[in-house]
């Protein structure tokens, strides 16, 4: 993989940071979709939301499972980052 650093060490912990403020961003942007995802299928959601679940059949299960799949590899990428990474 292609390494990116500043020219200058001292600067090479600002591009970290904004690796790990850019994850963290997207990690609360893919919850933030989970949890409309679980709204959707409660009983009290409107009855236009529910016509088109049905409509489209789009199935509990599986929707879940795809919006929650990148949620855990962006957490995994995010993990991975904070526990491999020499610069603490």
């Amino acid at each position: 993989m292609p390494k990116i650093a500043f020219a200058t060490p001292a600067l090479q912990p600002v591009l970290w940071w904004l690796a790990v403020i850019t994850l963290a961003l997207f990690l609360l942007i893919q919850l933030n979709l989970f949890w409309t995802t679980m709204r959707w299928f409660r009983s009290s959601s409107r009855a236009p939301v529910m016509q088109a679940l049905a409509a489209f059949e789009i199935r509990r299960n599986r929707e879940l499972f795809w919006t929650l799949l990148p949620l855990l590899a962006t957490l995994a990428l995010f993990l991975w980052m904070l526990i491999g990474s020499p610069i603490t």
